[in-house]
């Protein structure tokens, strides 16, 4: 019923960006770097949930923690993820938001490795500020990143990063069951963190936003 109220009643110039969809006999190309920027943000998404999902049952289950172990380190990780978010904008004016997404994608496999290899309560504390270290920065930097390929469409842009970002939860609690069932909750670590690898590797690839006094390229 949502989606039928949605397409009942939302304007088509702001649920689409094919040509000719904003004004009649307009031509408005296909904004195919803003696509590719939400790539990264998936797959790195897609970790993040798909080891979240499973932190509960992984320090229980597999590594023999008490039960609070998760909630112990749940809360290192939003602590040091407000302090990566206001320490971002500083990471952004030195690298740039690729670059510094590039630096969450790889603090992220390195925390993922090390927590495969965890066997204390103190190891996963400590583990949590990295955790929460990439997160931050990649929460903080991943919006701007998507934002730059296009500058005056940012509403837009916003939709595709936060969409990307449900799209990348619901496939990382659908892995989460499928990986646990099949292997083990050891293997959904891996996963994560080869996932998150795969994003960091699709940085290389795209390259930076245009420049912003370039010629916008609307979608």
């Amino acid at each position: 019923m949502w989606l039928l109220f949605c397409f009942c009643v939302v304007p088509a110039a702001f649920k689409t960006h094919h040509p000719g969809s904003i004004t009649p006999g307009q031509k408005v190309p296909f904004n195919r770097g803003l696509v590719l920027a939400c790539i990264p943000v998936y797959l790195i998404s897609t970790g993040h949930v798909l080891f979240l999902t499973a932190t509960p049952l992984y320090f229980t289950a597999s590594l023999g923690l008490a039960p609070a172990a998760a909630g112990f380190e749940l809360t290192v990780k939003c602590f040091v993820e407000v302090i990566a978010i206001y320490a971002s904008a500083g990471v952004i004016q030195r690298m740039g938001e690729r670059k510094g997404l590039m630096v969450a994608a790889s603090c992220a496999v390195l925390f993922f490795a090390l927590v495969y290899h965890a066997q204390t309560l103190l190891h996963v504390l400590a583990l949590g500020a990295l955790d929460g270290l990439y997160y931050g920065l990649f929460a903080a930097i991943g919006m701007t990143f998507v934002q730059n390929f296009a500058r005056h469409r940012p509403g837009m842009a916003t939709s595709y990063y936060i969409s990307t970002l449900f799209v990348g939860g619901l496939t990382g609690n659908l892995l989460m069951g499928t990986i646990a069932n099949w292997y083990s909750f050891h293997a959904t670590v891996a996963v994560s963190g080869f996932i998150v690898a795969i994003g960091g590797l699709v940085l290389l690839v795209i390259g930076d936003a245009p420049a912003e006094d370039a010629t916008p390229q609307q979608a």
